[in-house]
């Protein structure tokens, strides 16, 4: 039998910045079409601008043996309620 690594989802929180900074770095440079930001902006950007990300808008994360691996949320980013999707998943390792 196959044992399959067993995932969690949650919130981020003041724990996480640090992971979901990494990873929101591999995101934007691996995929920078999918991003409002850029790598060579967001990499030079204080802990706080991270921070602010996680508490500002909602975002979740998908763990496993208590790694971030995935990130998903919602932003609104414009008055009249229109949203920008986020979601990626980090290569395996």
């Amino acid at each position: 039998m196959i044992k399959k690594p067993k995932l969690t989802f949650r919130q981020l929180d003041e724990e996480d910045v640090e992971a979901f900074q990494a990873l929101r770095l591999q995101a934007v440079k691996a995929h920078p079409e999918a991003f409002l930001g850029s790598y060579e902006v967001e990499s030079r950007k204080p802990l706080e601008f991270f921070r602010d990300s996680i508490f500002g808008d909602k975002v979740m994360g998908c763990f496993r043996d208590g790694r971030l691996l995935g990130m998903g949320g919602y932003y609104v980013i414009t008055p009249d309620g229109k949203r920008l999707s986020l979601i990626h998943i980090s290569e395996p390792t």
